[in-house]
Formats: C-alpha cells, structure tokens, sequence
C-alpha cells in the first residue's frame, strides 16, 4: 500500500506502507508529517492490516476529508483522495491507480465545501475521482534511504498562485 501526497503547486511524494498505525499531523514526532499550520500536531491516523486500509480523523481543526467529504472515520479503497490541510493524499492499493495527474488530483481531492457534521462512514459504492492520465506524467520522488517524514517545502509568505491557502 502506497501514499502518493500532492501539494497545490503539484509537487509529489509517495511513502509506501506496511501493516499498522501511522499519524499524519505537523508534529515532529509524527510518522508522516505535513509542516504547515493548517494541519493539527496530530491530525489524523492511516491504519493499514491485510484486509483494510481506514482513516481516522484525531479530533483536528481543520478536519480529515475522503473524495471531499469530511468524515471521522472512513474506510479506504484504491484511488481515494484525502485532503489534510494543505495537501491531497490518493491511497494507491497494489499499484492501482497507476500514473495520476498531481494538479488535477489535488483539485479534485480539496474540500468542496465545510460541513459542520462529518460522515461517520463512506459509501462503499461511491467512485474513486482519481485522474488518470499516462504514466510519464507521474513524478514519485520515493527514496528508500529516507525516512517516513513526508515533509513539504510550503512557502507560506509567498503571495504566487500556486501556495495553498491559509
């Protein structure tokens, strides 16, 4: 199971995940950390067995969205978009989806709208709003050597278009 994180500015890193917990939030001691203010010191859990991959919003400010939707607790299937502060996160499952689009993927993934109720759950049915395209276009910068810290270079004085939002 593989985390393929994309920014707004379309900058892409990928961690690949065995079996158990793993805490996404800004916090240094975070398995996967995401430094920018909008996200919580520790925002969310991925939690990853043989049979289920689920996602567990940790009573964050800003809220863990699923295929833009705000949830608590969601499972998750291949080509699910996460959206946590200012990155979008697509569960790629035993390769599937294969090449993605990182700038449309994050628009797609973003929240479309904040609800104060978040679903307890998602629709089994629902479609996975992965974009597709061919596999030249995908740029995976997963070091081996390094460590679990997904970390981000975020501009945050920066007034160009393509910095997420504060």
């Amino acid at each position: 199971m593989e985390l393929v994180f994309v920014t707004a500015g379309g900058q892409v890193k990928s961690r690949q995940l065995e079996s158990g917990r793993y805490v996404i939030g800004r916090d240094t001691r975070c398995d996967l950390r995401v430094p920018s203010p909008e996200v919580s010191r520790q925002h969310c859990e991925i939690s990853v067995d043989r049979d289920a991959v689920r996602v567990r919003d940790l009573k964050s400010s800003n809220g863990t969205w699923v295929n833009s939707e705000r949830v608590e607790e969601s499972s998750l299937g291949a080509g699910d978009l996460i959206a946590v502060g200012p990155v979008v996160v697509v569960v790629r499952i035993d390769g599937d989806p294969g090449a993605i689009d990182p700038v449309l993927l994050y628009e797609q993934g973003r929240p479309q709208g904040e609800s104060s109720s978040p679903r307890q759950d998602r629709d089994e049915s629902a479609e996975h709003p992965t974009a597709v395209v061919p596999p030249q276009k995908l740029t995976l910068s997963d070091d081996p050597e390094s460590s679990s810290i997904v970390e981000f270079d975020f501009n945050l004085d920066d007034e160009e278009d393509d910095q997420p939002p504060l």
